[in-house]
């Protein structure tokens, strides 16, 4: 638990750049997201706009046709000449261009709304069908002025149920050998299926993919998605048509497309950002012992001695803290330089911590000045007597066996005790027993340990 809080607290000087980096990333894949669901809103909108546009531009086509035709004279004097026989009709329906316009059947209406001729596909159209045509078209012309020109297009069903464009005119008498104004006119209607011709000559323009038309009822059994995807058209007779499209979603289609590279890059900057957190680690840890180090012993320095020695008192111990300071040490710098007494004092710090117990904490002070924290008065007076026998033998630094000693001071902390003032009980003990030359040995007064006379 102690190494997972040591490490998220390495981590605290990239932490701002981690934060700027997560919100940048919440930001981007949230952008691209929003900017994805307007982009689908927006082409399905589109879509709508192209559907109803592209039809009602077939319904305004219907329309000029029937209109021009009904312009054209020879069409409008056999419409107002009410001698003509279906026979002298076909010869005007060349004029109707049926491909051209779009439709693919062509009506004349009696006044009283009946078949008077027809065309279906470019030839003559009679029987049965021909009279239910007209039945269909009879309610559309019926609206229709008689002696001026005018027309109408709208969409109604057959009666198989096929929904078909129709557009209806008339024409105003041109004179000469016609019928007089009070003899009604005969009226010409034109038919195009809207399934079958109708949305086959729209749907190149609309930008849609799988275009249809959606049976009557089916529209309200389809999902929500679905309708934001449909365009309703009512019909005259019957029900509606729903035309359905299957929505292209560019917003979508970018994700995928762009999602990889986007993750590629996220997953790169993952990587960069834990190899930064792993070198701020390693430094965090590097500038931690650095800071709470000996550089020459590899010990703990003065001031991990006393945030170990702040932490103990901290939880309720009563530890017991030694102080060290090195006899004969100063003689071994002057006679042999300060690179001999540095390999010497590095030599002391490796006794010290072998003497060592699994709950004591040694450091360096500074100079030939070291220290100790033990538990309890036995095992400091175990590291202490550990420490002066290993001392009492000469050490061997280099080419070089040296003999030097140590003096010890040892105090107890008392409840409620400073950290200062505990330290400051152990130095007076010091070097009360560094003047007097006095070594150290095993005792157990109230302390738990001292410094013995001779």
């Amino acid at each position: 638990m102690r190494s997972i809080v040591g490490s998220l607290a390495a981590l605290r000087p990239i932490a701002p750049f981690a934060a700027l980096f997560v919100l940048l990333v919440i930001f981007a894949g949230g952008g691209m997201v929003v900017i994805a669901h307007e982009a689908d809103v927006s082409d399905a909108s589109r879509a709508r706009e192209a559907v109803t546009r592209g039809f009602s531009a077939a319904l305004a086509n219907l329309d000029a046709g029937v209109e021009m035709n009904v312009a054209t004279a020879p069409v409008a004097e056999t419409l107002s000449d009410p001698r003509g026989t279906p026979a002298s009709t076909y010869s005007f329906f060349p004029f109707t261009s049926p491909a051209s316009l779009g439709y693919h059947g062509t009506v004349v209406l009696n006044p009283d709304g009946t078949a008077f001729a027809g065309t279906r596909f470019g030839r003559p159209w009679t029987g049965p069908s021909l009279a239910a045509a007209a039945r269909m078209i009879a309610p559309v012309a019926a609206r229709l002025p008689t002696q001026r020109p005018a027309s109408l297009t709208t969409l109604r069903r057959d009666e198989r149920g096929e929904v078909l464009a129709i557009a209806v005119a008339n024409a105003a008498p041109t004179g000469g050998d016609v019928a007089p104004a009070s003899v009604p006119l005969r009226r010409l209607a034109i038919l195009a299926p809207v399934v079958r011709q109708i949305v086959p000559r729209i749907l190149p323009s609309l930008g849609v993919e799988e275009f249809r038309v959606l049976r009557p009822g089916i529209a309200k059994d389809a999902r929500a998605s679905d309708v934001a995807n449909a365009v309703t058209i009512a019909v005259d007779n019957g029900s509606p048509i729903v035309f359905f499209w299957r929505p292209r979603e560019p917003g979508r289609a970018a994700i995928a497309r762009w999602g990889p590279v986007h993750a590629t890059l996220l997953l790169a900057a993952l990587v960069m950002l834990a190899v930064a957190a792993r070198g701020s680690l390693a430094a965090t840890r590097a500038l931690k012992l650095l800071a709470n180090s000996d550089s020459l012993t590899g010990l703990a320095n003065r001031f991990a001695f006393r945030t170990e020695l702040d932490r103990r008192l901290a939880r309720g111990e009563l530890p017991v803290i030694g102080m060290i300071d090195l006899n004969g040490f100063k003689a071994v710098n002057d006679e042999y330089g300060h690179l001999v007494g540095d390999d010497l004092l590095v030599a002391v710090g490796a006794e010290l911590t072998d003497a060592a117990g699994p709950g004591d904490f040694v450091a360096r002070l500074g100079g030939d000045e070291f220290a100790l924290i033990s538990p309890s008065g036995t095992a400091a007076n175990l590291l202490a007597a550990a420490f002066t026998e290993r001392l009492a033998r000469p050490l061997v630094v280099g080419p070089r066996r040296l003999q030097i000693g140590a003096a010890i001071g040892l105090s107890t902390a008392q409840p409620g005790m400073a950290a200062s003032a505990l330290m400051g009980l152990a130095d007076a003990e010091l070097y009360e027993n560094k003047h007097a030359l006095r070594p150290w040995r095993r005792n157990s007064d109230h302390n738990g340990c001292r410094q013995a006379g001779p």
